[in-house]
């Protein structure tokens, strides 16, 4: 890794934020959100995913009573955009009650940074659904204008711990407010970041467990003997569950939540190797592609093994060659949030559930966009364990 060598690349041309800034920028978003993502708030953040679960629950028994198949990876992202929304904004999507008109857009904008990235010819080249991207990009910064407008008009904003409260009442580096643009990038940065990588971590986590029966049995087993059938979990038990975090490790390897990334050069240098790397040139690099190669995992790298990442197997593992929340100074401030979110949600689902794959085998074709997830959806067949 090259911590001072690097920088991100512009991937959403439309807004800036801390995933896509650097300097001091980058550094002033980064240690005000530091704080927000303490060890000691994930109690709070438990308790926003329970209230949160409650609706989710009651989605999954009414499909689970009439015999339908759910598709888990929407379901999800609905979770988790009431969850970010709750813990970051303190505000309602309400996702899970209601279709959600921004994250529809968000989905698409995403496919068009995803485009632009790929194709360096983007400013010049014709985009024939501008008008199409134009009321997408309308959307989303409607709904993000009204956070932002909610959050600054809030009386009692000095006493919010949100993330967006925060930002809302630091300084830029002369000592004034923030702008609204500021604000709003700041929340859309968060959105993808607390959102969608979730969601995708929980959806192939689902397909890869249903898809090994001795993995699930293992997993089951754990979550039994922690929690039995009833206990909601705390964070001390979520702690506890040591196999489902070997199970998390290995379905980031092979479906990491963001497949690929872009650093720039900032200037002259060489790679270990000896290569040289001028100024101003963008490396992109693959974690799909890295995590399923046999030089660094053996032959049986494309083989989904939990049991890598005991302690005995971990130490062939090269510190740099599993980075799926990255590493260094850019090393995701979230991680905590999404592991614990992950873990709990998995725990909820399956001390009530058995899971399978509907049809007995899902389709997998993975979309081509900025989050790894599955275009046809991920539908599963729930039954209540105690049926």
């Amino acid at each position: 890794m090259f911590p001072h060598f690097f920088t991100t690349t512009t991937t959403f041309s439309h807004f800036q934020g801390i995933f896509n800034s650097d300097g001091h920028a980058w550094k002033h978003q980064r240690d005000v959100s530091r704080d927000h993502f303490q060890r000691e708030n994930i109690t709070q953040m438990i308790e926003v995913f329970n209230s949160h679960y409650v609706t989710f629950s009651r989605i999954v028994n009414d499909a689970v009573a009439a015999r339908r198949s759910i598709d888990v990876q929407s379901l999800f992202q609905k979770f988790t955009l009431d969850s970010v929304g709750d813990i970051m904004f303190q505000y309602k999507f309400d996702s899970l009650n209601r279709t959600s008109e921004f994250a529809s857009s968000f989905e698409y904008l995403q496919g068009v940074s995803i485009y632009r990235l790929r194709n360096p010819m983007w400013k010049i080249s014709p985009f024939k659904n501008q008008a199409l991207y134009d009321s997408h990009l309308k959307v989303c910064h409607a709904i993000v204008d009204k956070i932002v407008e909610d959050c600054l008009a809030d009386k009692n904003l000095e006493q919010r711990t949100d993330l967006l409260a925060h930002f809302a009442k630091s300084k830029d580096e002369n000592g004034e407010p923030h702008t609204v643009k500021y604000l709003r990038d700041a929340v859309l940065n968060f959105l993808l970041a607390g959102r969608d990588t979730t969601a995708a971590l929980l959806t192939w986590t689902l397909y890869c467990v249903s898809s090994h029966p001795e993995v699930e049995k293992r997993l089951v087993d754990e979550i039994d003997e922690v929690l039995g059938a009833d206990k909601i979990p705390d964070a001390e038990d979520l702690k506890n569950l040591r196999y489902m975090a070997l199970v998390l490790k290995e379905v980031l390897r092979l479906y990491p939540s963001v497949p690929m990334n872009v650093r720039t050069a900032v200037e002259d240098d060489y790679f270990p190797s000896g290569d040289f790397v001028p100024k101003g040139t963008n490396i992109v690099f693959s974690q799909f592609v890295m995590s399923r190669m046999p030089d660094i995992y053996g032959p049986d790298a494309e083989t989904f093994d939990p049991d890598r990442w005991n302690e005995e197997r971990i130490k062939s593992i090269g510190p740099y060659f599993h980075i799926p929340f990255h590493a260094g100074p850019r090393t995701c401030l979230g991680q905590q949030m999404a592991l614990t979110e992950t873990k709990y949600l998995l725990a909820r689902l399956y001390q009530a559930y058995h899971i399978r794959q509907a049809n007995g085998c899902q389709e997998i074709h993975i979309n081509n966009s900025l989050i790894l997830s599955n275009k046809p959806g991920m539908n599963m067949e729930l039954t209540k364990r105690s049926a």
